[in-house]
């Protein structure tokens, strides 16, 4: 299942049948969705102008919606994506083969640069940042792109080896290519529990707030664990200057216990 803001204060679901789900958390109420015409396999999905228009395809790229031009530049997956270009323009990563823009307005597809972007999965804009936020992927932001002095990261002491899945600020826009402005930890569970990560999502709430997911497997019983992280990423500047530094505020955390030997899908 994949799940987004749209319309700018509502929370949209879809999943691999087509079929699709809409939050309102003003009315508390959900409601159906058109579904999509045909099913989706490991799909992903995103909102442009300005999160009213949706657009899903398959991670490699088939959509179920308006046609567009035929696009397969080689076989392999989509590892990373986001909506830039002023939220006209869907930017996606194919593992090897470099970055592609998809214009919504006029329908053409064109290669971008020979780069990844540093995000495992989507990436999205905080306005109020002017910069892309998500979670950095499995070789890792500093080996995708550019990177610059301006870090800040949690005083906590990261599990060997688990230096992916940080949540990472990033000018995808920059030229030649994409720079990560900063990255943080999350969640560091204590060391003598025995948990691995699994694997890790993100979920935009607005107004630069995410709520972070982490499923971990652990050599103990009960053997699967998610932790849901309320983080929210603020000026650190003196003045709030737009060139100020940037800091991650952690909030509550919630761990929850996993049936053992199920499929699970984490906001």
């Amino acid at each position: 299942m994949d799940f987004m803001l749209f319309g700018g204060d509502k929370v949209l679901a879809t999943d691999q049948t087509g079929s699709s789900l809409l939050y309102d958390p003003v009315g508390n109420k959900v409601r159906a969705m058109p579904t999509f015409t045909t099913s989706k396999c490991r799909s992903i999905s995103l909102t442009v102008g300005g999160g009213n228009d949706l657009y899903a395809m398959n991670t490699i790229p088939s959509w179920p919606c308006d046609p567009v031009p035929e696009f397969d530049p080689g076989h392999g997956i989509i590892r990373s994506y986001t909506v830039a270009g002023g939220g006209s323009s869907i930017w996606i990563t194919k593992e090897g083969m470099g970055t592609y823009s998809f214009d919504t307005s006029s329908g053409l597809w064109r290669q971008i640069g020979d780069w990844a972007l540093p995000f495992s999965g989507r990436g999205e804009y905080v306005p109020e940042h002017k910069l892309w936020f998500g979670l950095t992927s499995t070789s890792g932001s500093r080996e995708a792109c550019h990177t610059t002095n301006l870090v800040y990261s949690e005083d906590v002491e990261a599990q060997p080896g688990d230096n992916t899945n940080l949540l990472c600020a990033v000018d995808v826009e920059a030229q030649p290519g994409p720079v990560v402005r900063a990255t943080w930890e999350h969640v560091v569970p204590p060391k003598d529990l025995g948990w691995s990560p699994v694997d890790s999502y993100l979920m935009y709430l607005g107004s630069a707030r995410f709520c972070i997911s982490r499923i971990f497997e652990s050599t103990k019983a009960p053997h699967q664990y998610v932790v849901f992280t309320g983080v929210e990423v603020e000026r650190c500047g003196d003045d709030y200057q737009e060139d100020g530094g940037l800091r991650m505020v952690k909030h509550r955390s919630e761990v929850y216990v996993l049936p053992s030997n199920m499929i699970y899908w984490v906001i």
